[in-house]
């Protein structure tokens, strides 16, 4: 049970990531840097992926730390911070984070939008079995997404599966969930990759779509039976990888 478990959010996290150039992130991850509600329409091409997903999975999110430590992440200055996964990515001027409203709309299966708002509930949500998409940035320069979702496997099973047992897992469903959006060519391989100047395991997934070629990379961090996955997609393999590795630890 607890395998088909990560198998499913797995797949579901990485197609996401990979509905290239779409998709914006259930924010509990709050953006510090928000003084204007008019923004510009989203740029995402497709939703579909999300939609289709959306009345078997509750994404929920929120801002601040819980007593326990726990937090979604905060968003400073073109940055996602997560200090509970001691992680930071500062993203170039060219990637523009999805705003509360534009999350909003992404995640309109959620019953109670206030749960993005407190990283209590949001934790409470996530051990449920919710799969929260923290944070979204796009590039149209580039043809670029960055995605963060964090998720659950629960305390027990935490402590007996790794990083590259989470990623083998789920790499044939993601595969399969990409080519029921019409993806095609679609592979996943996992890699050794220099994050957080560690070797960590990684999935790497390529195809096409539209007539596009996309290459995404993502990794992922465990602890206390959480897991933040973290991907970046795009048409320049060399840029998606250089970003990813652009991560640094806050401590």
């Amino acid at each position: 049970m607890k395998k088909r478990f990560i198998v499913a959010i797995l797949s579901i996290a990485l197609a996401i990531g990979a509905v290239g150039c779409s998709q914006a992130p259930l924010e509990p991850a709050k953006n510090n840097n928000v003084t204007d509600t008019a923004s510009e329409e989203p740029s995402y091409e497709k939703k579909t992926f999300m939609e289709a997903f959306s009345e078997e999975t509750s994404s929920e999110a929120s801002s601040g730390t819980t007593s326990g430590g726990f937090t979604s992440g905060e968003i400073n200055d073109n940055s996602y911070e997560n200090s509970f996964f001691n992680v930071k990515f500062a993203l170039n001027e060219n990637y523009k984070f999805a705003t509360d409203e534009e999350l909003e709309k992404i995640n309109s299966s959620l019953a109670d939008m206030d749960v993005m708002k407190d990283n209590a509930k949001a934790q409470e949500a996530i051990d449920e079995g919710a799969i929260m998409t923290v944070a979204h940035a796009s590039n149209s320069i580039a043809r670029s997404t960055f995605n963060v979702t964090i998720q659950s496997v629960g305390s027990i099973a935490g402590a007996l599966v790794d990083e590259s047992t989470v990623l083998e897992q789920g790499k044939d469903g993601a595969i399969r969930a990409l080519e029921a959006q019409g993806y095609t060519d679609v592979s996943a391989e996992i890699e050794d990759f220099t994050f957080l100047n560690e070797e960590h395991p990684s999935i790497v997934m390529k195809g096409t779509i539209n007539g596009l070629e996309f290459h995404e990379r993502s990794v992922c961090l465990m602890k206390d039976g959480y897991i933040s996955l973290y991907s970046i997609l795009g048409i320049d393999a060399g840029r998606v990888d250089d970003t990813l590795a652009g991560a640094e630890k806050l401590n």
